[in-house]
């Protein structure tokens, strides 16, 4: 393999094996990033098969092959699941589209059940009563927790949760 590939030329050769732009790979990837574990391990292996299968005929190196062997498994099983979002699916895509729904099914029970607001709130209250005593209105702390802290809530929910907060503590 060349290990003086420059970004032009990789780029060229990884359209060429793959028959995408860049803009369909960074969409794919994103989508594999979504895929369950089992899904993604299939995807891996038919990258290695991809390899194995192009050895003698390509000179770019194991890496880059099964790279795009994986992206290749990844866009079959993205267009099954398209395919399948829209009831269009065809029976060639029945069992992809069942082995992708069964996975996702199972990656659903091993999933933990979010907390809840309330608990969330608790976890930062400490800042949020600190910025308020340093002047910051209940608008802006709503603000900051939904741009630091990725957690909306209402104005009128964190002024309830605040004076919860003040009862327990002069109860103690």
């Amino acid at each position: 393999m060349k290990n003086t590939l420059n970004e032009a030329e990789l780029e060229a050769v990884i359209d060429r094996l793959f028959e995408a732009d860049s803009a369909e790979r960074q969409r794919l990837l994103r989508y594999a990033a979504k895929l369950p574990e089992r899904l993604l391990v299939r995807a891996f292996t038919a990258g290695t098969e991809f390899y194995f299968a192009r050895q003698g005929a390509e000179s770019c190196g194991r890496g880059l092959l099964q790279y795009c062997g994986f992206l290749r498994d990844v866009k079959r099983l993205h267009y099954a699941d398209s395919k399948a979002m829209k009831n269009k699916s065809s029976v060639e895509n029945l069992p992809t589209i069942e082995e992708i729904q069964r996975a996702r099914r199972a990656q659903a029970v091993h999933q933990r059940k979010s907390k809840s607001k309330s608990t969330r709130l608790q976890q930062h209250i400490g800042e949020i009563i600190t910025m308020q005593q340093e002047g910051y209105s209940l608008r802006n702390i709503v603000a900051w927790l939904d741009v630091n802290k990725k957690f909306k809530i209402s104005v009128e929910y964190l002024r309830k949760e605040i004076l919860k907060y003040a009862k327990r503590k002069q109860e103690m």
